[in-house]
C-alpha cells in the first residue's frame, strides 16, 4: 500500500473512534421501535430539533418541533419524568439536545440512531 492509503485509513479508523467515543453512555432509541410504539399509541414526547423548514419538509406524525437553538425555552412545559425522544436529521443535533436535555435534569432522555435519515429510509424500504 502507498502512503495515500495508509493515511486515508487512518483517517478513517480516527473518525469510527471518534464517532463511538462522542456517542458514549448515550441511550439510544430505533427507529423500529419508534415505529412499534406509535402503532400502539404508546405514550411519548418525541422531539423534533431540526429548523422548521427541514421539520415542515417531512417528520414524523406527532413529534414537536423544537429547533436545537430553542430547547431550554421550549422545553419548559416537560415534567423532569417525562420520556423524551429527540430526532434531527442524521443524529448530530439530537444527541447535542440529549445532552442538554440530561444536564437541565430531564432523567428519561433517548436520543433516535440515525435520525430522519434512517427514518426515511426504513419506512421507504418497508413501503411506509
Amino acid at each position: 500500500m502507498n502512503w495515500w492509503a495508509w493515511v486515508a485509513l487512518g483517517i478513517l479508523v480516527l473518525n469510527i473512534a471518534y464517532r463511538l467515543w462522542i456517542r458514549r453512555g448515550v441511550a439510544n432509541v430505533s427507529v423500529h421501535e419508534i415505529q412499534q410504539r406509535l402503532s400502539i399509541k404508546d405514550k411519548m414526547l418525541l422531539v423534533d430539533v431540526r429548523e422548521p423548514r427541514e421539520y415542515n419538509a417531512g417528520h414524523i406524525q406527532g413529534a414537536v418541533n423544537i429547533p436545537l437553538g430553542t430547547l431550554e425555552k421550549g422545553c419548559s412545559g416537560f415534567k423532569r419524568h417525562d420520556e423524551i425522544l429527540v430526532i434531527c436529521q442524521s443524529g448530530n443535533r439530537s444527541l447535542t439536545a440529549y445532552r442538554k436535555l440530561k444536564a437541565m435534569g430531564f432523567e428519561a432522555v433517548r436520543n433516535v440512531d440515525g435520525g430522519m435519515s434512517r427514518w426515511a429510509w426504513e419506512t421507504v424500504r418497508k413501503g411506509g
